[in-house]
């Protein structure tokens, strides 16, 4: 384990006394990371690491708030069979490509195929989001997701989907 002093990683700030540590459990690489952010942009954390997925400029951002999380798996190539993780996620004002969130908070598990969202709660100037409960990402689970959105502007959304959205929605 070792604990940060203030740091700068791909333009984002980690503030001192966050710590992180990586354990190679025999072909199992085992994470802990309890850190406070500041200016985290994706697009640049895609940049820096050659994650092409989020290197695009739709995921332009910048991200303020807390991350604690936990996790394991292979030291190989993962697949969503082998996740293992914990996180609690809690944001303050930020903006992840042009939308704006005022708070927000994630309290989630995922192992054996299966995200258990305790929370996920967004507010922001267009709207809000809230779920709680099972997500199946495999042939077998079952999702019991509950799910309220309201977005008085679809746009900013749109964009961040790369799809061709405008207008009012609500999801329930």
């Amino acid at each position: 384990e070792f604990a940060f002093d203030p740091s700068t990683i791909a333009g984002a700030s980690i503030a001192g006394g966050a710590t992180a540590a990586v354990s190679l459990e025999g072909t199992r690489v085992a994470y802990q990371v309890d850190a406070t952010v500041a200016r985290l942009d994706l697009q640049q954390i895609g940049t820096q690491f050659r994650l092409s997925m989020i290197a695009d400029p739709r995921y332009k951002s910048t991200i303020d708030g807390h991350v604690t999380a936990s996790g394991r798996g292979p030291t190989r190539a993962w697949t969503v069979d082998d996740v293992d993780a914990t996180a609690v996620v809690d944001l303050k004002p930020s903006t992840i490509g042009g939308l704006a969130i005022d708070c927000a908070r994630l309290d989630a598990d995922f192992r054996d195929s299966l995200g258990n969202v305790r929370v996920l709660e967004a507010v922001g100037h267009d709207g809000n989001a809230s779920a709680t409960g099972i997500v199946a990402l495999d042939d077998t689970g079952q999702s019991t997701l509950t799910v309220h959105a309201y977005s008085a502007n679809l746009q900013p959304i749109g964009k961040l989907l790369n799809q061709p959205v405008t207008g009012i929605g609500v999801v329930d």
